[in-house]
């Protein structure tokens, strides 16, 4: 398997990520967990897309589906209820 699938299936479990809004207790926690994952996966990938693109072959791919996906985390730590409450 490529870089770039892997990299898509980041993206997906970024978005998903984005949805899941557990209660409380465990839930949050286990969120919190899944999401500092995520960031170090999708931090890895972005990095080792970006070594391919200056050596070839080229996965293009990859550093857009990498860079979507950080963006994704970056949407599911805003749009958390503890980072919104202070908005109003």
């Amino acid at each position: 398997m490529t870089l770039g699938p892997i990299c898509f299936v980041l993206f997906l479990c970024s978005v998903g990520l984005v949805f899941w809004r557990p209660e409380g207790g465990a839930g949050t926690a286990l969120r919190m967990l899944v999401w500092m994952g995520l960031g170090f996966m999708s931090t890895i990938g972005l990095l080792f897309a970006l070594f391919t693109v200056w050596w070839p072959p080229a996965q293009t791919w990859a550093v857009i589906w990498s860079v979507a996906s950080i963006i994704a985390l970056l949407v599911a730590m805003v749009s958390s209820t503890h980072a919104t409450d202070w908005l109003g």
